[in-house]
């Protein structure tokens, strides 16, 4: 395996050896299996600016791990280039997907808040 040094931000190191302490592993394979699983949300994330249930997917996965009792829209479950990789009717469709999939149930730990923001977009917390 190829040796590369370079530095990273103080909250990735501190993120990175969070995940490392947790898992009981030692921080460099958790540095790679954090990179793995950005490789492959990024594929999952090409696919899904084609294909709309795709990226309610994604979005569903994400609100799963969101901070607990913090108030989200969808656009803040994926950075900014990840949503602005995918078209305005995905996103406006994704929205309404995630949204029928909170009220269906699906995701009992997100709750709708019942607000909106400024551009008419649905707040939601996890419990």
């Amino acid at each position: 395996m190829p040796n590369i040094s370079f530095d990273i931000p103080n909250d990735l190191l501190i993120a990175i050896s969070n995940k490392a302490q947790a898992d009981g592993i030692e921080f460099v394979s958790a540095a790679i299996e954090l990179m793995q699983a950005g490789l492959k949300a990024q594929k999952k994330l090409a696919s899904a600016s084609e294909d709309g249930a795709a990226f309610v997917q994604l979005l569903i996965e994400r609100a799963r791990v969101y901070q607990k009792a913090s108030p989200f829209t969808t656009e803040l479950l994926v950075s900014e280039s990840e949503w602005e990789s995918v078209n305005a009717d995905t996103r406006k469709s994704a929205g309404r997907g995630f949204s029928k999939a909170v009220k269906d149930g699906l995701l009992p730990e997100v709750r709708n808040s019942g607000k909106k923001t400024l551009q008419n977009k649905s707040i939601y917390v996890r419990d």
